[in-house]
């Protein structure tokens, strides 16, 4: 499992409104700035955060 991966099981597990979750987000982009992840992986995070930003922003 991939560093990437960890993330995204972790925030699956937030409240999309809540801080933590857009601290998770931040950390990864910052990750992913700095070439932890690789470009493969940065590319399924943006992926995967382009699919479920309906959902982010979507009222409760």
């Amino acid at each position: 499992m991939t560093h990437l991966q960890i993330a995204l099981d972790y925030r699956r597990t937030l409240d999309p409104a809540s801080p933590g979750w857009a601290a998770v987000d931040g950390l990864i982009t910052l990750l992913i700035e700095s070439g932890t992840f690789t470009f493969a992986d940065a590319y399924e995070y943006q992926r995967y955060i382009a699919r479920t930003d309906s959902d982010r922003k979507a009222p409760k």
